[in-house]
């Protein structure tokens, strides 16, 4: 009963024949090797020609959530758990914020904190050290502040 909460791939009593090992290895191997994922259905191209998805799948809990880049207001990074809130939840899931970083379209999201990813149109406000998303404050630490105004800077302020 203990192996289901471990999360056990196999078990082997003894004695072990050669067979019966290399069975557990390959259930072992298989479980590790991540399987092939179907292909991504194409938003827009890129300048280099790779292609753009509008959402990324997660697992939260025991099940893959789909979630859509326009939904995302704001993630925020705990250790090895990342917890993604949207306009209608939020979920929680076992990765890391820099693995999820890597995932997001770099023209609707930017890092602002150490534990924290914003999205572009989730901003309702931007305060000398904190973005406002709703009725959330979110500090801009001074590692990002430069290439957030930049971001800022880049995407919507209007030339004068």
């Amino acid at each position: 009963m203990e192996s289901y909460e471990l999360d056990v791939v196999d078990y082997l009593l003894k004695p072990i024949t050669f067979e019966r090992f290399l069975r557990a290895v390959d259930k072992a191997s298989q479980r590790l090797t991540p399987a092939p994922q179907p292909p991504v259905p194409l938003l827009t191209e890129t300048a280099t020609s790779e292609p753009v998805s509008s959402f990324v799948f997660v697992k939260d809990g025991t099940k893959l959530v789909k979630v859509r880049w326009n939904d995302i207001l704001y993630v925020e990074g705990l250790k090895d758990y990342v917890t993604i809130y949207t306009w209608s939840q939020k979920i929680v899931t076992l990765q890391r914020l820099k693995s999820l970083e890597t995932q997001l379209p770099a023209d609707k999201f930017i890092r602002i904190h150490h534990s924290y990813i914003v999205a572009l149109d989730g901003i309702d406000a931007v305060l000398k050290e904190k973005v406002q998303v709703g009725e959330i404050f979110l500090p801009i630490s001074d590692t990002y502040r430069k290439p957030f105004k930049d971001f800022i800077d880049r995407n919507h302020i209007l030339p004068e």
